[in-house]
Order: C-alpha cells, then structure tokens, then sequence
C-alpha cells in the first residue's frame, strides 16, 4: 500500500504554508506603525505564499517521481474500453481514432459518442469506417439526453458510435459508461494524438495496483509536430511561441501532480487521456452534466466517495503514458479556454466547500483544499495587491524602503525562474520524449517569458471567470483548431 501522509504532518504543512501572513503580520507591528499593516501583510504575504508553495511542490514532486510502487499480479486480465465524445470533431477525430486502432494495447472496445454535431462528423465516421445500426444492450441506466441511433463499424469490430441529443461532454461520456462492457473505462479528448505505447502505459498503472481508481496521462502540445515523432519516444517542441509557451506550463504543471499525488491529494485527472475503473464511476453515478469541467469535478467526487466510505483508494499520474493534444494558438483562444478551466474550478470547490478544513477528509480537507481555496482567490489577492502598491506610490509617501521593494520583487522573480529550470529538469529527468539539448536551452532562454505571460493572464482567467460565475454564463463557443491540418498533411506524407 502506498505511504500515506498523516493528518498531523498535513497539518504542519498546512501551518508552514499559510503562517507567513500571520508572521509577517505580527513583524509589521513589532517594526512599524499599525498603519502599514495592512500593506505589508497583503503585499509581501503575496510573495511569500508563492515562495513556500513552489519550495514545498519541488519536494513533494520530487518524491512522488522517484517513489517506486510494489506491482501486482492482477487476478484476471483487465479489459479497456476508450470513450470519445465529440462534437463537430469532423477534422480531427479519424486520426484520433488510427492512434488508438495503432496502440501496443488493443482496446477491448471504442466507443465514439456523437453528441449532436452538425458538421459531417458522423457522415465521415460512417463513411471511413462503414458504420451500420445496430440494437444495442445497455449494462447501465444512467441518465442521459435522448440516444438517436447506435452502429458499428463493418471494418472495425471493437467499434460502436452512439449517435444523440447534444447535451454536453459529460451527458456524452455518460451514454459510453452505459453501453460499455470494460473493466476500465478510459477517456481521450477527439483533438488529441497517443504515444504508440499510451493506453498500455496507463492502464498498467491501474492493472498493477488494486487500489488505483484512477489514473491519468502526460498532456503535451501538438501544434506543428509530425506524427512520427508524436508516435515516438522522440520529443519535440511544438511551432510557434504561444504553443511552446504552453508546453512549458504543460511540462511544469504536470511535475506538480506528482507531489499531489505522493499525497494522495492528486485533484485533477485530464479529460484528454484518463483511465477509471468502470465499477467505481457507475458507484458515482457517472459524470456530472451540470459541470463546466466534468473530468476535475469527477476527481473530487472520488475523493470524497472513498473518504466518506473509508475505502483506501489511489488516484495517480503516470509519466510515461504521453497524449499529445492541439493548444490554442491564438491569446483570445487561450484567455477563452482557461477562462472556462478556472470557472469549472470555481464551481466545483464552491460545491464541495464543506470539505475544507475537515478533518474528517484526512490530508485532502487539512492540507489540499485550504491550498486551493487560496488558488481561487489568488487572481483578486494579485489584482488588490498590485493596486495597494500604485495607491502607495501615487498618493502616499512609501511605507517601507525602495531597496527592501525591489529586492522582495526581485528575489521572487529570481526563484520563479530557477524553480521552472528545476522543473523541466525533473520533466526531462523522469518523462519519456525528452527534448534535444538546443531546445531544452530556447526553453530556458524564453522561461521569464512564459513567467510573465502566465502571470498575466492568470489574473484575466480569474476575473473573467468569476465574472461568468456572477452572471450564471455557461455556454461556451467552440475554440478554433489551427495546425491538426500539418499533422494529417505530415500523416499522408507518410502513408
């Protein structure tokens, strides 16, 4: 069984992390007038909430990557069922569908859910791979939007498309979860490409160890990148400077989940290319339709389902199980897409905000959830920040000195960036796909760049999110794919 952090230790990171506001405050009054408290407290605990946070993510992820698991032998052969849903996927799902038909691991089935396209996606299905109607039998009854039709392929025989009312990615997904005959349901986004060995990769990860529920894979950029490399172990940067600016983030933030994970707090599993057992998620009542992200607001529910019922359970990341999927490539695209990622984390902490600081949830209601509470508010906390900061220089005479202002600033920004190199050290340390040597230097050169522009945006994704939250906005319009073109171009070339 995998080392599980106490509630104590949870507690004295949860002490460590958020007791620099506290000792700061109590600093501020033993220094200076109480009228500065307040700027102190806010403007420097935002820096050194930044600071204690990467120092403590660099070594839980550090021995999360080198933790090595005791594998089992499991009792039976574990069968896989791959779910798609797409809607108006018509330029990218065939060749989401030959990596999959392509995999060391065959799956046991595939099932593409059309839910409601209008543009030619199922007239290609049916076309390519000769679908024909079938009378399906369904193993559960969760709820769905009406099905219209379900066929196989005549050329493909593992392969059923469920055609139905659009509804949305989770009500799609849950269509797949009643038809499937899988001991493992797994999960790829319709704009995404695997790694040749991806579905073996992640699902031993499941198969070797009883208490994993849930495993995810290692998203990457696959703007521009021909479709042999991304079939290889043979890492590549993708074109242009917003996608590579993305893999950086991609890179690093995927190092996090390790540390997560060696904790057991692991909150966030990727639609792109997750694996679940298909017992637990039924257990769950399926995904949730009324989410804007279904695949992190199923994680939570994981937890809390386990905890609540005192089961042991795992939920893990595997950093050899590469899906390599289309960024946008466009900052209006980008703000678009991240603006509903971090409304989706705003929904779903909001709905399971009793389990904050509950000691009945052990590690992950002392230690995670206060974290991302933090998260949530972080965008405002900047924003108040920064404006206390300009207040103080325009109107008022400045509480503390320029030299301590800038070296504050100063050594934040020094750390953030020894802590990205860090970072895509242990990507390429412990990741398969590794990069060359020139571009492993670009980026280095280009990481205050991706610090900036992250840092940035990251305040537009907050308050645009809370904005749609307080508007009750849930509709979204479909992002413009540029660059899946090159690869099927570069897959044409090669046939």
């Amino acid at each position: 069984m995998q080392k599980q952090v106490s509630n104590r230790l949870a507690w004295l990171m949860i002490s460590v992390f958020l007791g620099g506001g506290a000792f700061l405050l109590a600093l501020s009054f033993y220094f200076y007038h109480s009228s500065i408290v307040i700027f102190l407290s806010i403007f420097l605990g935002y820096f050194f909430h930044g600071l204690t946070f990467s120092i403590l993510m660099l070594v839980l992820s550090y021995l999360g990557l080198k933790q090595k698991t005791k594998s089992i032998n499991p009792s039976k052969p574990l069968s896989v069922t791959v779910a798609i849903a797409v809607f108006n996927e018509a330029e990218v799902i065939i060749s989401c569908i030959d990596s999959i038909l392509k995999q060391t691991l065959k799956p046991y089935e595939i099932i593409i859910i059309n839910d409601g396209s209008t543009d030619s996606t199922l007239e290609k299905l049916t076309k390519v791979y000769q679908l024909k109607p079938i009378k399906p039998t369904f193993v559960s009854k969760i709820k769905t939007s009406r099905i219209i039709s379900v066929f196989e392929s005549s050329l493909v025989s593992n392969l059923r498309v469920i055609d139905k009312k659009h509804k949305g990615k989770a009500d799609a997904l849950n269509a797949a979860l009643n038809l499937s005959r899988g001991d493992i349901f797994l999960t790829i986004d319709a704009d995404s490409f695997l790694h040749c060995n991806a579905i073996e990769r992640l699902v031993s990860a499941i198969k070797s160890d009883s208490l994993v529920v849930g495993a995810g894979g290692t998203v990457k950029a696959a703007n521009g990148i021909s479709v042999e490399s991304l079939a290889s172990d043979k890492g590549q940067l993708p074109k242009g400077l917003l996608p590579t600016i993305q893999w950086i983030e991609y890179a690093t933030g995927f190092v996090w989940r390790f540390g997560w994970g060696f904790i057991n707090t692991l909150l966030l599993i990727s639609g792109s290319f997750g694996a679940f057992r298909t017992g637990v998620l039924r257990k769950c009542q399926g995904f949730d339709p009324d989410s804007i992200t279904e695949d992190y607001e199923m994680v939570y529910r994981l937890h809390q389902y386990h905890l609540s019922n005192n089961i042991n359970y795992k939920l893990v990341t595997v950093p050899d199980a590469l899906v390599y999927t289309l960024v946008p490539t466009t900052i209006t695209g980008l703000i678009k897409q991240r603006i509903r990622w971090f409304q989706g984390f705003l929904q779903t902490l909001f709905r399971y905000r009793r389990l904050v600081f509950n000691y009945s949830y052990g590690v992950l209601g002392i230690f995670m959830l206060p974290i991302k509470f933090i998260d949530a508010v972080s965008p405002l906390w900047s924003i108040f920040t920064y404006s206390i900061l300009a207040y103080q220089l325009v109107y008022q005479s400045f509480p503390i000195s320029l030299k301590l202002l800038v070296g504050v600033v100063s050594v934040r920004w020094i750390v953030d960036i020894l802590m990205v190199w860090i970072l895509l050290a242990m990507h390429y340390r412990f990741m398969v796909a590794s990069l060359p040597i020139k571009q492993r230097f670009y980026l280095c050169l280009i990481s205050p760049l991706y610090l900036i522009t992250n840092q940035f945006l990251w305040y537009i994704y907050g308050i645009g999110a809370y904005y749609r939250s307080f508007k009750g906005i849930k509709r979204w319009d479909k992002l413009e794919r540029k660059g899946f073109q090159q690869l099927q171009e570069s897959e044409d070339m090669s046939s």
